[in-house]
């Protein structure tokens, strides 16, 4: 039996188990938690019925949790009721380690400098461009996506992904031409030249140079990860672009000349910096979009077992506010441990006062810069909108964002919704009155 119908066939019976549990999942949500569950237990070493149980177990434990307020407070009071003072020290000692594994967590932000130990966020998406690259040869595609948004993390997932099937994979960081790829050779050779004194033939070693791949011909997808580029490095982008169509027309010849099979190229590259270039439009886009706020706390839930130390609704109000960014969900984590004193127990109201700061506003109209570069009164305008809708459960009418923030005047409320909705953090339904309602934020 193949790989792929080997997992074909855990994700149906995981869905079966599931169905006599009474528990209705998408094949996407049963494929994206096998992935993280086969990377502390392989299914090689543990078997396929255990594999299948484990997997079970967490998405019945994860759907549990959606219980009856009631039955949280319920809990709530029994955790603050502790038998005697000793099991009141364990309970804070438990509690410290669960916030001390937190904040070890979500103060590491670059996916290079993650632990393998720590299981990695895997959308479906990104489960449907491995397979792709799994079953398909030649192609080239483009990820992009803004600083933070897992363009790292992803091409570790991918090499994971692959290697664990067979696939045999590169994965190189690029920075401003195709050093990353091959290297310089240089050999001796005897160069004649006519003595003009003596009219004798006349020897000389001489050295020259040869650039020379050493990227594995059988290399099978090859992923590049570029740096996170300055916007004043356009030079150094096209001239890593350059290296990489280099590579790729020599592979095409290699194909042509030997019959050797031309590589899946991947380009990682920043969204706030993709350049115009001829190679780029030869490649298929994938473009990593914001996380929703209900996937981050799902993934935080499964990472350590419930939301501690936060509540359900504060690590949610967290995951709103990072604007679906992987990188900024995990640094207001961290910054809210530490304005806390790395308490046990963070309330919504504590977050939202945190978060609401003006150390917080600051940050967020710096990531609008982008969107209005140079108003910074629009940016301020469109604070004051996100800090509305998420006082009003991230829905409202078009008329009341008229009102309330621009005083009337509907031209400029609809310019700068209308830009806020192309840039995908709001979204606008047109009706009678129009309605506006966070995308990701």
């Amino acid at each position: 039996m193949t790989q792929t119908a080997h997992e074909i066939d855990i994700t149906k019976r995981i869905v079966s188990a599931l169905k006599r549990q009474g528990v209705e999942v998408t094949k996407e949500e049963v494929e994206s938690r096998l992935f993280i569950v086969e990377e502390s237990y392989p299914s090689a070493l543990i078997g396929k019925e255990e594999l299948v149980k484990i997997v079970v177990e967490q998405i019945l434990k994860e759907k549990s949790c959606g219980a009856t307020e009631a039955g949280k407070k319920q809990a709530e009071i029994t955790e603050r009721r502790p038998e005697n003072a000793s099991n009141m020290i364990t309970q804070q000692a438990n509690s410290n380690d669960v916030v001390r594994r937190v904040f070890e967590w979500a103060s590491i932000l670059q996916g290079e400098a993650t632990s393998p130990n720590w299981p990695l966020f895997v959308p479906y998406s990104w489960v449907k461009l491995a397979k792709r690259l799994y079953f398909g040869r030649g192609q080239i595609f483009k990820v992009v996506g803004e600083i933070g948004s897992g363009k790292t993390t992803l091409s570790i997932f991918l090499e994971k992904y692959l290697s664990q099937r067979g696939v045999k994979v590169e994965r190189r960081r690029i920075r401003k031409g195709q050093e990353y790829l091959g290297t310089w050779i240089r050999y001796p050779t005897i160069e004649r030249f006519e003595d003009a004194h003596t009219d004798k033939m006349r020897e000389v070693l001489v050295f020259e140079k040869e650039w020379q791949y050493d990227v594995p011909d059988d290399t099978q997808t090859l992923l590049l990860d570029f740096w996170d580029y300055n916007k004043s490095f356009t030079r150094d982008i096209t001239k890593a672009l350059d290296g990489v169509q280099d590579f790729w027309i020599y592979r095409c010849n290699l194909f042509r000349r030997r019959g050797i099979p031309i590589p899946n190229i991947v380009i990682l590259l920043q969204k706030e910096c993709l350049p115009l270039h001829f190679f780029l439009g030869k490649a298929e886009l994938f473009q990593l979009k914001p996380h929703q706020p209900e996937q981050l706390v799902n993934y935080y839930r499964n990472l350590f077992g419930s939301t501690k130390p936060f509540s359900e609704e504060a690590l949610l109000e967290i995951a709103q506010f990072s604007k679906g960014n992987f990188r900024q969900f995990k640094r207001f984590i961290a910054e809210v441990i530490i304005e806390e004193d790395f308490q046990g127990n963070i309330s919504l109201d504590a977050v939202r006062h945190i978060l609401s700061s003006e150390k917080f506003l600051a940050d967020l109209e710096l990531g609008l810069s982008e969107l209005f570069p140079k108003s910074k009164a629009r940016r301020l305008q469109a604070i004051e909108v996100l800090k509305f809708l998420r006082e009003h459960k991230g829905e409202a009418t078009q008329k009341e964002i008229t009102e309330r923030i621009f005083s009337h005047n509907k031209m400029a409320a609809s310019r700068l919704l209308s830009t806020m909705a192309t840039a995908g953090i709001l979204e606008i339904k047109r009706g009678h009155p129009n309605v506006v309602s966070l995308r990701c934020l």
